[in-house]
């Protein structure tokens, strides 16, 4: 589980997934979360802060795709969560 906050560090940061992980982080990184393998679990809602918008995907895209190797995805929350991205 990731729950403390992913930033960009001085760039455009991003999230590639390839195994099971839980986001429940208030994040900023902008780079988006790129879901290859496994199940992503969603802990957390979308949510602003001074700096702009937070939330356990980032500010940007969420993409599933298949990774060589790897053919199950899967996506699910911690209960209902609201996503901004």
């Amino acid at each position: 589980m990731l729950s403390g906050t992913i930033s960009d560090s001085g760039g455009t940061g991003g999230l590639d997934v390839y195994s099971s992980t839980t986001l429940k982080g208030n994040s900023t990184f902008s780079g988006g979360v790129n879901l290859y393998r496994g199940m992503l679990t969603i802990g957390s809602s979308s949510g602003s802060s001074a700096t702009g918008s937070t939330g356990p995907l980032g500010t940007g895209p969420l993409t599933i795709s298949s990774s060589a190797g790897g053919s199950f995805r899967g996506l699910a929350t911690l209960g209902t969560q609201t996503i901004a991205n």
